[in-house]
């Protein structure tokens, strides 16, 4: 039979089990832990320690929180996050926090943190005419940080997630019509990275990606490449090749001919497929400076035609031709189907086209 017995005041209770061991509930800090010994005694020794600690912890916290700013918070942040964080993410983060995020919100203390606050950077960021997708940037890296400040304890709540996240902008791609894309291909014949801009149109491979490309990965007698890492600037300022953040975007593309001509005829013997001048890597601000930029013009393209026009041009062809979205999805390396619907939502003229012309073909019978 159980025994129950109450501890001190403030302590919690307990009761012995069947098994004769003891089991002592405390809370402390707003946290509830069981703990167990042989003996009352034993049991409550520990939960009556851990109860101490916890008080201690908390007393610090909340000192912590009544007297650090969110500009101490983030700088901690950051540092904490500098090694977990690809060097990418970590420096758009520092920048957010520097640019964005302090100078609206750095002297306000994490305890007095609401809401409203929220809501008043959002409205900043707006009037600043900074875009929908730097905005979001924000909101997100700001709830992440915030979250981190509840874990420890130093916040009983997160006010970011009080607040809608600001909607992203539509914004229209530049996609090159089957005309320019080929006049493209035609006007880079000659170029060093002539391959490039055909893989870039038939695979829709990311900029980084073609970069980072080595001969090892490429199997030109069965026609296919596999996509192991894309080239970034390191926090110091150096290329270096990373893997992709997903599994999905470590992936095997088939080649079509055009792109295994164009491979074919540029083998050589750097390890790289597509190496800077100096035989090292290449980064796509170089490459659209001084390569890429000059190529749209003497094709005629639309000014705007970025590397990533290519990627959408690349899409946007196959699913018009009919090619399954999801097969689409997995040649561009997206983290499932719903990313590429929902990035490719648009319907061309030749969709419509399409469409209007496989109704005709169905009920047309009907009318003659």
């Amino acid at each position: 039979m159980e025994k129950s017995a109450r501890l001190r005041r403030g302590k919690g209770s307990g009761n012995q089990r069947a098994d004769g061991t003891w089991r002592i509930r405390v809370t402390a800090a707003g946290r509830a832990r069981d703990f167990y010994g042989a003996t009352q005694r034993e049991a409550r020794a520990r939960a009556e320690e851990w109860a101490a600690n916890a008080g201690q912890e908390a007393e610090r916290n909340d000192h912590l929180a009544t007297t650090t700013t969110l500009t101490a918070w983030l700088a901690e942040w950051l540092t904490e996050n500098r090694r977990r964080l690809r060097p990418q993410t970590w420096a758009r983060y520092e920048v957010l926090a520097r640019h964005q995020l302090v100078p609206v919100l750095g002297d306000i203390l994490l305890a007095d943190l609401r809401p409203p606050h929220i809501r008043r950077l959002h409205t900043g960021l707006h009037e600043a005419g900074l875009s929908t997708t730097t905005q979001r940037h924000a909101h997100v890296m700001l709830g992440t940080a915030l979250q981190a400040a509840v874990e420890r304890g130093l916040m009983p709540s997160n006010p970011v997630r009080a607040v809608r996240a600001p909607r992203l902008a539509a914004h229209e791609k530049t996609i090159l019509s089957r005309e320019e894309a080929a006049r493209l291909i035609e006007a880079s014949q000659g170029d060093r990275y002539h391959a490039l801009y055909v893989l870039a149109l038939t695979t829709g491979m990311r900029g980084g990606e073609l970069l980072a490309l080595r001969w090892r990965d490429v199997d030109l007698d069965h026609a296919r490449l596999t996509v192991n890492g894309t080239v970034v600037h390191t926090l110091d300022g150096r290329l270096d090749v990373q893997q992709p953040k997903t599994m999905s975007g470590r992936r095997t593309i088939q080649l079509s001919r055009v792109a295994v001509t164009a491979l074919r005829a540029m083998l050589g013997s750097s390890d790289l497929v597509f190496p800077s001048p100096g035989g090292g890597l290449l980064s796509t601000q170089e490459l659209l400076a001084h390569h890429f930029r000059a190529l749209v013009r003497r094709a005629g393209c639309p000014r705007a035609t970025t590397m990533h026009s290519l990627r959408h041009t690349c899409a946007t062809h196959l699913l018009e031709d009919g090619v399954p979205a999801h097969v689409v999805s997995r040649m561009l390396g997206h983290a499932s189907v719903a990313i590429t619907l929902s990035i490719y939502a648009h319907v061309t003229p030749r969709m419509l086209d399409a469409a209007v012309a496989a109704m005709d073909t169905r009920y047309g019978r009907l009318t003659a």
